[in-house]
């Protein structure tokens, strides 16, 4: 919309809703079972996927001047996707439940809890204290949060939508969904990690 609409907290806070929304059809379209079943595979494509983009794009950033701590930054944005504009891709082309397209919505939401890291990881490259121990304490926060959030919110989850499908209607059940991932994602972000990761 270039001129009509300045950057700000409100555009950023629509951008936000649009992605967690999205998120919210794409789990719709894909099983829980099917991606924990693919775990292994997800874990080791992400990760040498995300290995491998930011040693490449790092040491060129590197090459080109940039400080250790700005090349490994710059190597692992550029090493990430857009989860929103892949999901929509996959979902416009009816791929989002083939083999494929199920194995890489995992790998975006792996690249989703890396780049959650990365950017709880900012301040400390740029202190350059304890870095590391620093950003393992991070990633275990992070990955603590998140079983936190599904081993407590999935009891409360079932129970519910089961109540609101048994007193209401369909659009209730619907709006209820919605509302619950708001929660969701409300409490992901306070709690320190991406809304649409949560």
């Amino acid at each position: 919309v270039g001129r009509l609409v300045q950057p700000g907290d409100a555009l950023t806070f629509l951008s936000e809703i649009g992605v967690i929304l999205l998120m919210f059809t794409v789990g719709l379209e894909l099983s829980v079972a099917e991606l924990w079943a693919t775990r292994w595979r997800v874990l080791s494509a992400g990760g040498l996927q995300f290995a491998l983009g930011s040693v490449a794009f790092g040491g060129v950033a590197y090459l080109l001047g940039a400080s250790p701590s700005a090349a490994v930054m710059v190597g692992a944005a550029a090493a990430v996707s857009s989860t929103a504009i892949c999901a929509k891709q996959l979902a416009d082309q009816g791929e989002l439940t083939t083999r494929h397209g199920r194995t890489s919505v995992a790998v975006l939401l792996f690249q989703d809890m890396e780049t959650a890291t990365l950017l709880a990881a900012l301040p400390l490259l740029a202190s350059r204290t304890e870095a590391g121990t620093q950003i393992a304490i991070e990633v275990v926060r992070i990955l603590a949060i998140l079983g936190i959030i599904v081993l407590v919110g999935k009891p409360i989850l079932y129970r519910s939508l089961a109540w609101v499908a048994r007193h209401g209607h369909s659009e209730a059940f619907l709006l209820a969904s919605i509302l619950l991932v708001l929660i969701t994602a409300w409490i992901s972000h306070y709690l320190g990690i991406e809304p649409a990761l949560g």
